[in-house]
């Protein structure tokens, strides 16, 4: 005679078929993303967005989108398998709560693929942040799994602590006191800060507020991450930025008393974003939204601008890496902060 299904677990499975729906939705964040900035790219004008959706390359989207927000998953992550790892021990109750089962499931080489693109990808202010990620992430799966040994887990959970703790003290501290000296407490705070709690966070928390300091720091976070992700996003550029020496005659655009004259014809110089080019004419993007269609004949020379290289904001570094850059920044090549500005890009003609 065939057992019929207890409604606990009739309860679950219709609490997991319920939960499918997340699923769907997820790949429908990062196309409200891009739609998101192509309306922010167009000043809020719908016949310009239609132009952009029209012409923009998905591939260029995506892109943007990847390198963008390449350090954004580790974060979503590690942060909650180590919230619902701390929820797992600390509270008998700990299945009634998504964060607790999720991380339950997540597997080990997701975690570890995680820390491998933070570590490349996250300035070096938030690498302790990162290392106390994962060790409390190992310290928690230990004393999960291996509560009967009580060596293993004094180990993990608190020889290695304290020896990283230490080791992280003998390694950021010099740095940490350089930062109060420049006046940046917050970075002072996020090298040493991590150090410091890293032997207090791989143990259980008192079960009352187990709930509080994990279920719903995550859920606070799920509702507040998104809309910095967007708010980051919507930012970036999708589009090659270029400056177009034009004839001014030609181009139909009305002359000034400022422009310079080059082979007896105004020279003026138009700047803006690309969105199509074909045999009659370059439609661009103008800085305060305007789309221009420039006829071909009008250009003299074109030239392509390249984000500007900001200054470090931070004084402070690590044994000369710098708290600012990424170990990624460091393994590509980039520009050289050396190479002129072409006075295209900013807005002058060349002088002939």
């Amino acid at each position: 005679m065939t057992e019929r299904p207890q409604p606990i677990l009739l309860g679950r499975r219709r609490r997991g078929r319920d939960q499918q729906w997340v699923l769907t939705a997820l790949p429908a964040f990062p196309l409200l993303l891009l739609v998101l900035r192509l309306w922010y790219l167009s000043r809020q004008d719908l016949q310009t967005m239609l132009l952009l959706v029209q012409n923009v390359s998905p591939l260029g989207l995506i892109g943007s989108l990847l390198i963008t927000l390449i350090w954004a998953p580790p974060v979503f992550i590690l942060v909650g398998r180590a919230l619902g790892g701390l929820l797992l021990v600390s509270s008998i109750d700990a299945g009634r709560s998504w964060l607790a089962r999720t991380a339950g499931r997540t597997p080990g080489w997701v975690v570890l693929s995680a820390f491998a693109v933070a570590a490349v990808t996250w300035q070096l202010r938030f690498l302790p942040t990162l290392v106390l990620l994962l060790v409390v992430i190992f310290a928690l799966d230990v004393r999960l799994r291996y509560e009967d040994y009580p060596q293993l887990v004094m180990i993990a959970c608190i020889a290695v602590p304290v020896t990283l703790s230490i080791l992280g003290l003998l390694l950021f501290g010099p740095a940490a006191i350089d930062a109060l000296r420049v006046a940046e407490p917050e970075t002072a705070f996020l090298l040493i800060a991590p150090v410091l709690a890293l032997p207090f966070l791989t143990g259980p928390v008192p079960a009352p507020v187990s709930m509080l300091v994990t279920h719903w720091v995550a859920m606070a976070g799920l509702a507040i991450g998104p809309i910095l992700v967007a708010a980051i996003f919507v930012q970036a550029p999708v589009l090659p930025s270029v400056a177009l020496e034009l004839k001014r005659d030609t181009a139909g655009l009305p002359s000034t008393p400022d422009d310079d004259v080059v082979g007896g014809s105004d020279v003026t110089v138009v700047r803006g974003q690309v969105i199509t080019v074909d045999d009659r004419s370059t439609t661009l993007l103008e800085t305060g939204g305007k789309v221009a269609f420039v006829p071909n004949t009008a250009v003299i020379s074109q030239v392509l601008c390249p984000d500007p290289l900001d200054p470090p904001y931070s004084a402070v570094a690590v044994y000369g890496w710098q708290v600012e850059r990424a170990m990624l920044s460091w393994l590509a090549p980039s520009r050289s902060v050396r190479e002129p500005t072409d006075p295209r890009c900013l807005g002058r003609p060349v002088q002939r």
